[in-house]
């Protein structure tokens, strides 16, 4: 168990409050992270070693009536956070086989930056919408760090479009997540070996002991497939975290399409 100071920290795309203000006693949350390759990981490691940058991935399912409108709030919360001086950056993804399923990763300095993003207009604007334009309330999934930094990507505001991007957001009970974590430790240094692999990411999220999330992207599909399929690490990856799951391994899975990338961005994990 390890105390950690609370904080409240916000969502670039809306208000999630994820902790009170006081000082409470948490399990310490463990984070696999890996690059491009091993070689060019540690090459840029320095890139990203601010031990008080906040890093969320956030989930919003719009009412299909909204879809539109929710869409272009959150383009105008990531756009309009360019000119934050605090916001490292800031990633907008669409579901491709939910369209109205939208995913944004953001990437803030510190607390403070987190203070100012959340009084903008446009922040304020997308509250609004989403208190009657989303299905549910939005979800935010909380990085506490990376154990082995992140590696930046110039800005673009489009991903190739052969760029395989999947988002896994698994729930299971503790003592299943934990045997998951011993896998993904071997399986992160595994997969950063892979030329093709462009980011792979996994993670517990912060304050949730039932949570794992996976992030992973590659320059083709076909690559991803391929190197799933032969490379026994990851059949073996494979059956253990469907062992642990109470449902297929598909139905927690999203496959993106990247919409729009501010600044200079680490990968998505």
């Amino acid at each position: 168990m390890k105390t950690i100071k609370s904080i409240k920290i916000v969502f670039v795309f809306a208000i999630l409050l994820l902790s009170s203000c006081k000082e409470r006693t948490q399990e310490k949350e463990s984070i696999i992270s890996a690059d491009i390759t091993e070689e060019e990981h540690n090459d840029k490691n320095k890139n990203q070693n601010n031990t008080k940058m906040i890093q969320v991935i956030g989930q919003f399912e719009a009412k299909p009536e909204y879809r539109e409108e929710v869409k272009n709030a959150l383009m105008k919360v990531v756009k309009g956070s360019l000119n934050e001086p605090g916001c490292i950056g800031n990633r907008l993804f669409e579901d491709k086989h939910n369209p109205n399923m939208f995913f944004g990763y953001e990437q803030f300095s510190d607390e403070e930056a987190v203070a100012f993003h959340r009084n903008q207009s446009y922040e304020l604007d997308l509250i609004k919408i989403a208190e009657y334009a989303l299905v549910t309330p939005p979800k935010a999934y909380v990085k506490e760090k990376s154990i082995n930094g992140l590696v930046y990507r110039e800005s673009k505001s489009e991903a190739n479009s052969k760029e395989l991007i999947v988002i896994g957001l698994f729930e299971m009970e503790q003592e299943q997540r934990d045997k998951v974590v011993a896998q993904y430790e071997k399986q992160v240094p595994n997969v950063r070996k892979e030329l093709g692999c462009i980011s792979f990411n996994a993670y517990t999220v912060l304050g949730q002991p039932t949570q794992f999330a996976v992030v992973e992207e590659w320059k083709t599909e076909e690559i991803a497939r391929k190197f799933s399929t032969i490379d026994k690490l990851s059949i073996e990856t494979g059956k253990v975290l469907a062992e642990s799951l109470s449902l297929p391994i598909p139905d927690y899975l999203h496959e993106l399409k990247e919409v729009f990338i501010s600044k200079k961005m680490a990968p998505a994990g």
